[in-house]
């Protein structure tokens, strides 16, 4: 990456230095902060992150319903 895209990056955005967490398990706090919804309206706390395929253990990635919005995607549809 661009050294002086991050630079940049640093000089011309906003730095939160405290941040206030709306669960306290990580997948559901993460989650929130990614759609700006409390956990029972995106309901990842439902989901397990692990399971298996024969010997192979399996880390699940965690899914939110299409209709909601989340940082990444807005990124990814702006380029």
């Amino acid at each position: 990456m661009d050294p002086e895209f991050l630079r940049r990056l640093a000089e011309e955005n906003v730095r939160f230095d405290e941040y206030y967490v709306v669960a306290s398990a990580t997948r559901a706090s993460v989650t929130s902060f990614f759609t700006s919804l409390y956990p029972v309206q995106h309901a990842s706390y439902d989901q397990p992150l692990v399971g298996r395929k024969g010997e192979e253990l399996l880390i699940r990635s965690v899914a939110v319903a299409e209709s909601i919005h989340t940082v990444p995607k807005l990124l990814r549809e702006h380029g």
